[in-house]
């Protein structure tokens, strides 16, 4: 959700110079799914799971991320998820996708705390989201599921 909203607030910060800038209920909508099909539901972007005991915030970069490696571990390329056109509902335009299904066959069980999304060779952070039961076992043959959220909405 954080880089939905951190364009929207960005261009809405850049607008508030020259006034006070409203985006209808529309407008919200389809931005979000303008986003969702350029960027986030493309193989640009790639879901990753980390394995290491942080929470994220605004000065992380993307080595402050280990990833799993775990057997049965693949990462998630973005285009593979399935979003439906956003809705809006108190002047909040979200999506959820479809979730993703993280394996684990390492023989035992692994411990995640959340996903962060890349590009596909991994050099650029977008976003992360820190699951909010962490840290997370993923039992052997269980799969770790993760449901992706986007928003896009005023802050004024």
């Amino acid at each position: 959700m954080c880089l939905a909203f951190f364009c929207g607030v960005l261009l809405l910060c850049m607008l508030l110079i020259q006034g006070v800038v409203i985006w209808s209920d529309q407008a919200l909508t389809n931005f979000l799914d303008d986003f969702i099909v350029n960027r986030l539901g493309n193989a640009a972007y790639v879901y990753r799971l980390f394995v290491n005991n942080v929470t994220p915030n605004f000065s992380q970069v993307i080595g402050s991320y280990v990833e799993a490696a775990f057997a049965g571990y693949a990462p998630v390329a973005g285009n593979t998820l399935v979003w439906p056109a956003a809705t809006s509902v108190s002047h909040i335009a979200q999506s959820t996708a479809a979730a993703i299904l993280f394996n684990n066959s390492s023989g035992g069980p692994q411990t995640v705390f959340g996903v962060y999304v890349t590009n596909p060779a991994g050099t650029r952070l977008y976003y992360a989201e820190r699951d909010p039961s962490a840290p997370i076992s993923i039992p052997v043959g269980v799969p770790y599921s993760y449901t992706p959220k986007q928003q896009s909405k005023n802050i004024i």
